[in-house]
């Protein structure tokens, strides 16, 4: 007789998985081989109920099996039910129960009472969207970063020479190894300090930005006397080392501003014996436990031999034990209106982590979680617990962390140990992948999506180290010097990397230990706590990170998309993510051998057409549902699957020319304009390119440089014509999202002298009051200029239309900070307080500027944008569509990835940080259609940019003077998806820079006739190029504020003979 159940599959079990209150399972087993007297019960333990057999109902199947089945409610109450099938066949009984090693799925045939499956059955509570939508970056506070007073913090910490106990150094090389200081017995005598500050910390925002954080976990940041604060002198002070509560709360408002949520680590076990509480040392003024009776904490420690002997945290004397049961305590720590856990939170913390939670008593956490929910509803409360958080058992107790009540996450060790053991051999895949499944079957679903997947952390081996294969027998003074070889960082690097794309891909919240990222190493404490290496990264692998962070807020479903996992071979872990649509998926496959490759055939998602790998951005080709897949030796696949291919955008085989308004004769939008139009269509041109129309500032004229993205530019108009009323006010109403916005600014900035609006008075420049200028006659007069400039504009369109020309217009990415734009809708801008940028646009070094281009724009703040639907930006573009026939996006790159410039530092310290990526254009195709969109793709590119390229199907360019072998190798298919220029406004003339390339064999001509005779669809040349003049003509030098922007071609050089050697050379090409 055979028997067959797998608790991690509906067939056998439905629902999968840890269950509801009050919820039904139907329970199956599949007999085989059974003689005519079969029968079968259910075997069911409640806890705190004890035991319930059920009778199960016989039937066969088609295939003749037996099939016993049947339904129960499991529990009205949170707790953990355990299950397992008795069989009686010929007067004796057979028993089918959970495998030998507890993991559910696929069970085992015992002759005797066997291992029980489990069903977790809990309270539904709902984890904060905040948190599981982030990564959370680990700080050990003494190690991340000073700041500029970090010396002085320090020695105002000293507590002098009468203080008794242990002391602290002051460590001056910040790039010093850790160590500990201890006498004989082993007792740390001088705690060395390196001067890590919470200031360092706010200074360093917009790196963890860079990095994807969401929320930084502090490690204690309370007065104590150890470096790493785990020995709580006082509940309710920062550590003066650290900063003040003023620098606490500046951090955690700033850190929020960028989207950056703050956890605190609650040491609510024991405290230091070097406490205001215990006071052993007797270094408080007020009397602690070890005064005597007459303290007030005098109960919340467990004294075997007052004074002198008492419980302690695993016999560390220096922590002696809490009992948290009493009622002093509990109102101190989180019942009191001030309690420490409501207090901080209302500092501006948003959650907790417990440490050691399997100490504390359920009701403890109980009430912590109420107290965190009751100060703030989206408050997070995290345990740290090493084993499987569902079933633990400490101290002889069940515990119930994840039964509604308690815990909203854990600290993901189980994981980290199935993914190291995988990655060093010591499991293979398939342990691996059974491992994980037996997680997602016990956790209730909203807290296996909220666990906190580690790789790194204070309490273990740097994982750079781990990974390298370091001696196992080493003394402490080696471990203290030792760093790994090249050849193995060489290996440690590409483990940590694959690793790493495995731990982001996973269900769960991941997690960076400081320094991980940019190549720290170290054994175990205290050498894991060494400093932040800045100045002396690894550059390769913080990229790579950058590129894991972008990933996952780019494809949202890695937080909260269904998983699958599984395995080839001994070798290959694969898992699977799918949106709640099942469009889009993305596969992580894992070689981790790191001796051979492994080919095998991938099984995509049902209905997969298009398959796009990420890490490179090449586009793959799968037979009837399955991928061939060759996997080198530890190595990694990123696959990109979804059941509709990208919409491309179709471009037919045209010319055009690049030509701002400004630079027409008159440099105006009056009879010019059509004249021009006229000579392009006589020139076989279909395409007109201009610049933004938008109106510009006062520092050098640049259209890319404006006080409104909306407005035109009135100074491009043309002669005024008489307003049609009626006209005019539908203009205002349909304008209005803008329009009232952009009139009161332009009012308001006369009124205060050309004050930026950052400096008008706090009525105006907050907007609370502005009625008083509501009702000025300015008003419609701004109005009727844009009234005026919008039609006429639109009559130019029309008339180019007519003739067969397109008009490509121009939406740069950025606003002014000084802008109608940041002044309406300053929540859309990463400003502070008083309206100004937290960081500023720019790019880093190259080979054009050795500090990069710091360009002073202020940075959206996408994910407000994405929380509103990108609703400007959707109004924005919205009018591009109707004003232009097709709309490049000025630095495409920033959508994809954005680089910031901190205030005061040159471009040169920035960091790239995380853009909307196809969330952002995903969401403006829904609202508006298909987008005409052309990506200027130029500047420091990458595979997350060429996906995004990808994806989207916008064409990029190409630009001649910049990319001409590029463009000479490129393959007929490359060249369909480009728009090639000869220039652009930002570069030379192409006979200036032909002057500079004195071996260049190519003409003007030439270079012109060879691009239009390419297979890209676009060809566009700037007029100067057509017209073959030098630099004199040139539109812009980056960098110089004068004597820009001024190029105004003669109505003398538009002739006809011009433009038809312009249209014999786009007829010879098929254009």
């Amino acid at each position: 007789m055979e028997l067959y159940h797998n608790s991690q599959l509906e067939t056998y079990r439905n629902p999968v998985g840890a269950v509801t209150c009050g919820q039904q399972v139907r329970f199956t087993l599949r007999v085989r081989e059974s003689g005519p007297e079969v029968s079968c019960r259910l075997r069911l333990w409640k806890d705190q109920e004890g035991e319930t057999q059920l009778p199960m109902e016989y039937s066969l199947s088609p295939e003749g099996d037996v099939i016993f089945t049947v339904s129960c409610l499991i529990s009205q109450q949170p707790c953990l039910c355990w299950y397992y099938f008795i069989v009686s066949a010929d007067d004796s009984d057979v028993f089918y129960g959970n495998n030998q090693a507890q993991l559910g799925g696929e069970g085992q045939q015992y002759d005797s009472q066997p291992p029980a499956f489990q069903i977790t059955v809990y309270q539904p509570a709902q984890v904060p969207a905040w948190y599981k939508d982030s990564i959370v970056y680990q700080i050990f506070p003494d190690r991340f970063s000073r700041d500029q007073a970090w010396f002085v913090r320090q020695q105002a910490a000293d507590r002098g020479s009468d203080w008794n106990g242990s002391s602290r150094v002051i460590v001056q090389n910040w790039n010093d190894r850790p160590y500990y200081c201890k006498n004989p017995k082993g007792e740390v005598t001088h705690w060395p300090f390196f001067g890590g500050t919470l200031e360092g910390i706010r200074q360093k925002l917009l790196y963890l930005k860079s990095m994807g954080a969401g929320a930084i976990y502090l490690n204690p940041v309370f007065t104590a006397s150890s470096n790493h604060k785990y020995d709580t002198a006082n509940y309710l002070e920062i550590d003066p080392a650290f900063g003040t509560l003023k620098d606490f709360q500046r951090l955690a408002k700033d850190a929020r501003r960028l989207g950056i949520r703050l956890i605190l680590d609650g040491v609510f076990n024991h405290t230091g014996a070097d406490s205001v509480y215990f006071n052993y040392f007797k270094n408080y003024q007020t009397p602690g436990a070890c005064q005597g009776e007459e303290s007030p904490y005098y109960s919340w420690y467990r004294f075997t031999e007052f004074p002198a002997q008492y419980q302690c945290w695993w016999g560390v004397r220096d922590l002696p034990d809490i009992e948290e049961n009493n009622p002093s305590y509990q109102d101190f720590i989180y019942k009191g209106a001030d309690s420490v856990i409501r207090r901080w939170l209302r500092e501006g913390a948003s959650g907790w982590r417990l440490d050691v939670a399997d100490e504390l008593p359920d009701s403890f956490i109980t009430g912590i979680r109420q107290a965190i929910k009751e100060t703030d509803p989206e408050g997070l409360l995290m345990g740290e617990v090493w084993e499987d958080a569902s079933n633990k058992v400490s101290y002889g107790e069940q515990r119930r962390y994840f039964l509604g009540e308690e815990l909203d996450a854990t600290m993901n060790y189980p994981v980290r140990d199935s993914l190291l053991d995988f990655m060093l051999g010591k499991r293979n895949a398939e342990d691996a992948v059974k491992q994980l499944r037996s997680l997602a079957e016990n956790y209730p679903p909203e807290n296996f999506y909220a666990c906190l997947n580690l790789i790194g952390s204070h309490d273990r081996i740097r994982v750079l180290t781990l990974m390298g294969d370091p001696p196992g027998a080493l003394s402490e003074v080696e471990k203290e010097y030792y760093a790994l070889p090249d050849d193995k960082l060489s290996l440690a690097r590409q483990r940590v990397k694959v690793l790493s794309l495995l731990q982001f891909v996973l269900p769960g919240v991941p997690s960076l230990y400081y320094g991980d990222e940019a190549g720290a190493q170290g054994f175990e404490d205290p050498y894991n706590r060494g400093t932040y290496p800045w100045g002396r990264e690894d550059e390769d692998l913080l990229s790579h990170y950058r590129m894991l962070a972008g990933l996952r807020k780019q494809y949202g479903f890695l937080s909260s998309g269904k998983f699958q996992f599984s395995w080839e071979g001994e070798h290959v872990f694969i898992c699977q993510r799918t949106s709640a649509s099942e469009e889009e998926s993305i596969i992580a496959v894992i070689n981790r051998d790191i001796f051979g490759s492994a080919a095998f055939d991938l099984r995509l998602p049902e209905g997969t057409n298009y398959v796009l790998e990420l890490l490179t951005s090449e586009e793959k080709i799968a037979n009837r549902g399955q991928l061939p897949l060759e996997m080198p030796s530890l190595s990694a696949a990123l696959l990109y699957c979804r059941k509709t291919r990208p919409r491309v955008l179709e471009l037919s085989r045209s010319a055009g020319v690049l030509c701002h308004v400004s630079s027409l004769p008159s440099g105006r939008l009056d009879e010019n304009a059509e004249q021009f139009i006229d000579y392009l269509a006589a020139s076989g041109q279909k395409l007109w390119q201009i610049l933004p129309l938008n109106p510009v500032d006062d520092l050098g004229n640049s259209p890319y440089s404006s006080p409104a993205t909306f407005a035109g530019n009135p100074a491009l108009c043309g002669p005024g014509k008489l307003i049609d009323q009626g006209a005019f006010e539908e203009f205002c109403k349909e304008e209005a999202y803008w329009l009232d916005d952009f009139a009161l600014y332009t009012v308001l900035k006369e009124q205060f002298n050309g004050l930026p609006w950052q400096q008008w008075p706090e009525s105006a420049r907050t907007r609370r009051e502005l009625s008083p200028w509501k009702d000025l006659p300015a008003l419609e007069w701004v109005k009727a200029q844009q009234f005026l400039f919008w039609t006429r504009w639109q009559e130019v369109k029309d008339y180019a239309n007519q003739k067969g020309i397109s008009i490509i217009g121009d939406v740069p990415l950025y606003v002014g900070v000084d802008s109608a734009d940041t002044w309406a809708h300053p929540e859309a801008f990463l400003l502070d307080e008083h309206g100004m940028p937290l960081a500023d646009a720019g790019v880093p070094p190259d080979y054009f500027s050795e500090d990069g281009q710091h360009w002073g724009n202020p940075l959206y703040d996408w994910d407000a944008m994405k929380q509103d639907g990108y609703s400007w930006w959707t109004e924005r573009i919205s009018r591009a569509i109707k004003r232009f026939d097709y709309i490049r996006l000025d630095h495409f790159r920033g959508f994809s990835a954005f680089y910031a410039v901190p205030q005061g530092k040159t471009a040169r310290y920035g960091w790239w940080l995380p853009g909307p990526g196809k969330d952002f254009f995903e969401t403006l195709t829904k609202k508006l259609g298909p987008l005409p969109f052309l990506a200027e793709d130029l500047g420091i590119l990458d595979p997350p940019l060429f996906n995004l390229l990808k994806l989207t199907g916008y064409p990029g360019m190409l630009v001649y003077q910049l990319s001409s072998e590029e463009i000479a190798g490129l393959t007929d298919a490359q060249a369909e998806q480009k728009i090639l220029y000869t220039g652009t406004h930002d570069n030379q003339t192409l006979a200036g820079w032909l002057k500079d390339q004195p071996d260049h064999p190519s003409s003007t001509e030439e270079i012109i006739k060879g691009l239009y005779d390419s297979k890209a669809p676009w060809v566009i040349v700037p007029l100067q190029d057509i017209l073959g003049l030098d630099d004199e003509c040139r539109m812009n030098v980056p960098g110089k504020i004068a004597g820009n922007w001024t190029w105004k071609v003669s109505a003398s050089q538009l002739t006809l003979d011009a433009a038809e050697r312009l249209k014999s050379w786009t007829s010879a090409a098929g254009r």
